[in-house]
């Protein structure tokens, strides 16, 4: 499904659209909900950065200011900063590289710093976490590009501005901003430029991509250029909409499995698309008889891409329910950004059931049309102990020959295969050499609207997407930039990556609604904990004897309890339901106050990296650091310093320890529940 041909492309249409289509597939309970937020919108004019000495105006991607054609304006329109500081700057571009503290460290001490406009490259931490130390550092200004070695394999974006987001969630008029305040969620004016724009303004002399690609950066010696910097961002209250539809539940009815995406931006289509197909493969099942045990509730959510800004008010609309109510959420935030690697992300509370989904559920029908011959194939993804059948070898790419007939040719050599190879080559890629490789599954942060349901409810959460990325830390946050999307068609146009994460969503949905017991497993959680406190030099006694005497407790209540509550003969539904209770509310106790900007509250979500570690670690070791550079520009306290430069090593720990004694009492609780007590007769 597209929204491409309607006539109204407003939100407004097309939640009313959604609403009807899910109307029509036969939910019987949908609400069409709106909210009045303040939104920031780019200006009638193009932002531009102008470099004084020549005089030289440039757009954001780095075209002339007087060369630009009429197709420019709107693409340059999508490349801004939502929530920046807004006015004009001018001072000297200096070259920050990623932001680490390392590199604030050798800028303050050759550089002043104060009123000056930082060169950054997105990746290796989150954006508003690098924001917060430039601006207290003193910095006026920041320009945000992506080095092209970063960039994703094939995609070629050196030319491409963007757009990013400031706002951390939520309606940013219901917080400390309002129009009187100019709007912005930081002192710092920020743009979004293209390296093609970055090099010219570091003096760069870098080129080429991929393995051979050189990093760009500002030459020793080069003279810094002093530019001027011009922020117009616009702000307007406007309506966003959401649309909730419910599949209600028998047994349990009262327990929600949340299933979301979006339909602000032309990066929603493909979302919607798998949405309309899920439910109407879900309510046409329960035409046939079938009665879920749990509801499934449908959500899609507006003003995702400045803020996601619907799922955070409807979320706090409704967070008193959602706490005792919600299961999981799964997440169609943007399902196919790719064709090259398939990801999953969840919670570690969903880890099994997330690899057991990739190993298990993958079925390729590949059909293969050579003129009057149409040969179809099934090919599985096979567990690492099983060998590659002959149908599975079968379907490798050589296997398939056309006759001379050039119009044969063309169709076996067209798109349509194109994909289906692609597709073959991620699904099957354990025929090569034997070897299949292990599901690929992390815990790593989610973007999207997933995150308030994470990272305020700690609701267990998942997600399966395509996508075009390297693995590598660099490149982890450069999901925060929002680049103009190509139409779902475009990307996809047979639909075939759509319809395997629809497979792949479904089969989860199914599990989460019908299984007695949630198939949630805390063992999973304790061996997470362990492994990101594997650094014993870091730790003290007391922490690993918790995280070892959490792990023992959790192995004891998987097998002791949850398999015969899942077993129909001795199956208690009131017991199963206490049982379902605590798993649900486990990663509740890793849920701890306040972290620095762009960090999960959830200890259970990590940061890309080397090596597994608990996020609030890794930025309690740079908090000395930080401080010592910041301490003689900050004059005052604002609360983000105050949690950079308090939240030390050691009260991380404190928060970390804290967070497993409350997980192990919740298991502790859920074994008292289960516990058979000998009778008096024995």
């Amino acid at each position: 499904m597209s929204f491409s041909s309607q006539s109204d492309d407003s939100e407004e249409a097309r939640a009313r659209y959604l609403y009807r289509q899910w109307v029509g597939l036969g939910l019987t309970d949908v609400r069409l909900s709106n909210h009045t937020v303040l939104l920031s919108l780019p200006g009638s004019t193009p932002n531009t950065i102008t470099d004084r000495s020549s005089h030289q105006c440039f757009l954001p991607n780095g075209i002339p200011c007087d060369q630009r054609g009429p197709n420019d304006l709107p693409k340059q329109r999508f490349s801004y900063a939502a929530y920046s500081a807004v006015g004009s700057l001018q001072g000297e571009v200096v070259d920050v590289k990623y932001g680490s503290v390392d590199d604030l460290r050798r800028a303050k001490d050759s550089l002043n710093l104060t009123n000056q406009i930082a060169v950054v490259k997105l990746g290796q931490a989150p954006l508003l976490y690098k924001l917060s130390l430039l601006s207290e550092l003193g910095f006026g200004g920041v320009l945000l590009y992506i080095d092209p070695c970063d960039a994703p394999p094939g995609r070629h974006i050196s030319h491409q501005a963007f757009r990013v987001t400031l706002n951390p969630g939520g309606n940013p008029a219901v917080g400390e901003v309002s129009r009187e305040a100019g709007g912005s969620l930081t002192s710092l004016l920020v743009q979004p430029i293209s390296a093609f724009l970055a090099k010219t303004l570091l003096s760069s002399s870098s080129a080429g991509q991929g393995d051979s690609c050189v990093p760009l950066a500002m030459p020793p010696n080069a003279e810094r250029k002093k530019i001027t910097l011009t922020v117009g961002n616009q702000l307007s209250y406007k309506k966003i909409y959401n649309v909730v539809g419910y599949l209600k539940g028998k047994r349990n009815p009262d327990r929600y499995v949340l299933v979301g995406s979006r339909h602000d931006s032309d990066q929603g289509g493909g979302a919607s698309a798998i949405m309309n197909q899920l439910i109407a493969a879900l309510t046409e099942q329960t035409k046939r008889g079938w009665v879920p045990d749990r509801t499934t509730v449908f959500c899609s959510w507006g003003g995702s891409a400045l803020g996601n800004i619907g799922s955070y008010e409807w979320g706090k609309d409704n967070s008193v329910v959602l706490r005792s109510s919600a299961v999981a959420y799964v997440s169609l935030n943007s399902p196919v950004r790719g064709t090259e690697t398939l990801r999953a992300t969840a919670s570690p509370t969903l880890l099994q059931l997330t690899s057991d989904i990739q190993r298990q559920c993958f079925q390729l029908r590949v059909r293969l049309q050579c003129g009057e011959k149409e040969e179809e194939l099934t090919c599985f993804h096979t567990f690492p102990t099983r060998k590659p059948s002959a149908e599975m070898r079968a379907c490798s790419p050589d296997a398939h020959r056309c006759s001379s007939s050039v119009e044969r040719r063309q169709m076996c050599n067209g798109r349509l295969i194109e994909v289906e190879v692609t597709l073959q080559r991620q699904l099957l890629s354990c025929i090569r050499g034997g070897n299949c490789p292990g599901p690929n599954v992390s815990s790593l942060q989610l973007p999207g609207d997933v995150n308030y349901f994470a990272n305020q409810l700690a609701v267990p959460t998942m997600e399966f997407a395509f996508e075009q990325t390297k693995a590598e830390e660099a490149s982890s946050f450069l999901s925060e930039a929002q680049f103009s999307a190509e139409l779902p068609e475009t990307l996809d146009p047979l639909f075939k990556f759509h319809e395997t994460i629809a497979k792949m969503t479904a089969e989860a949905i199914l599990r989460l609604v019908n299984d007695p017991v949630l198939p949630f497993y805390p063992l999973d959680i304790a061996l997470d904990v362990q492994n990101k406190l594997k650094e014993r030099s870091m730790v003290s006694q007391p922490l690993l004897s918790s995280a070892s005497s959490l792990r023992d407790h959790a192995a004891f209540f998987q097998s002791e309890t949850m398999r015969p509550a899942n077993d129909p003969k001795e199956r208690d539904p009131s017991h199963v339901r206490m049982l379902n209770d605590v798993l649900r509310d486990l990663e509740k106790s890793f849920i701890i106050p306040q972290t620095p900007p762009g960090v999960f509250r959830n200890l259970l979500y990590s940061l890309p990296g080397k090596t597994p570690q608990f996020s609030i670690l890794r930025f309690s070791q740079e908090a000395a650091l930080h401080c010592n550079v910041t301490s003689r520009v900050v004059k005052h306290n604002s609360a983000e310093k105050e949690v950079l430069c308090h939240s030390t090593r050691n009260q991380s720990l404190s928060l970390i320890l804290r967070a497993i004694r409350s997980a192990e009492r919740l298991v502790c609780f859920g074994l008292d529940l289960f516990e058979n007590y000998p009778s008096d007769g024995k």
